[in-house]
Formats: C-alpha cells, sequence, structure tokens
C-alpha cells in the first residue's frame, strides 16, 4: 500500500489466508486494518542481484522506486521470466 510516496503496508497471499481462516468479514475492514508490513524498495538502477538476494531472503515484492518515488513492483515471478527471457536470449 502506498500512500503518496510512501509506503506503509502490504497484502499478501499467506496473510489474507490467515485473516480468511480466522474469520475476518472484509467487507467490514479498512485496509489498514489488515495489511502488513510494507514490503522492501530499492532503487530502479539497483543491480539485479541485489532484487535477487532481497527476495531470496523472503521478501515477496520488492516496489522498484525512482528518485524516491514507487514506480513499479517486482516479485520472484518477474525474476524467472527476465531470466529465462536471457537464456533463451543466449541461444539465438
Amino acid at each position: 500500500m502506498i500512500d503518496g510516496e510512501d509506503i506503509v503496508g502490504s497484502l499478501n497471499e499467506a496473510s489474507l489466508m490467515q485473516l480468511l481462516h480466522d474469520g475476518i468479514e472484509f467487507e467490514r475492514q479498512e485496509i489498514r486494518t489488515v495489511m502488513g508490513k510494507p514490503l522492501p524498495s530499492l532503487e530502479e538502477s539497483t543491480d539485479i542481484s541485489e532484487a535477487y538476494r532481497v527476495l531470496l531472503s523472503g521478501a515477496t515484492g520488492i516496489v522498484v522506486k525512482k528518485e524516491g518515488a514507487p514506480i513499479g513492483l517486482i516479485t520472484r515471478a518477474d525474476l524467472v521470466v527476465y531470466w529465462v527471457s536471457q537464456k533463451e536470449g543466449d541461444r539465438r
């Protein structure tokens, strides 16, 4: 969740499953009451190996920033797609 340029929280599959298991009524909740910790962030100029390290450490995603403002999100699946495309490019 982003408030202006500040990353204030996140929702992920595991926390949503836990909340559903606990019987929370989502239609009666504000997002801020069910969101978890903010995702980590990296500047867009950061080397891809740092994104890999952050995702490998357990983060479900990384907010990508440009000059401090959020501009995107990268996930483990995004890295897999990137690496597969790089391998395919090497074969051509």
